[in-house]
């Protein structure tokens, strides 16, 4: 019996995973954040050439480890998963304080 995993699309059997890029950020929006460097991804038609690519040569899962408020966009994830056909988990969790806008919620949350 396989295990099943949620991919952004939805849940699929473990075996349908292939292989994987294990940490990869593939969507990061622009943030007002203190962080002066914080990284930008967001040039949908080159990232979408990327991962068909990796499709194409054997690709199947990619881990997209942007943290929830951060950056990471779900509609995007689920965009470029559907047009690209390359299973994306997206982890949980929370990054360094200065990548988040300030005040964001995470930081007054408690266990």
């Amino acid at each position: 019996m396989n295990k099943q995993v949620m991919t952004v699309l939805g849940l699929i059997d473990s075996d349908e995973l292939g292989i994987m890029d294990g940490h990869n950020h593939i969507w990061i929006s622009p943030q007002t954040v203190p962080a002066v460097n914080a990284p930008v991804l967001d040039q949908s038609d080159r990232i979408l050439a990327e991962l068909k690519e990796y499709r194409q040569v054997g690709g199947c899962s990619q881990m997209d480890c942007q943290p929830i408020g951060a950056g990471r966009d779900g509609r995007k994830l689920r965009w470029l998963s559907r047009e690209s056909e390359v299973h994306i988990v997206a982890s949980t969790g929370f990054h360094l304080q200065e990548y988040y806008p300030l005040g964001a919620g995470i930081w007054g949350m408690t266990t």
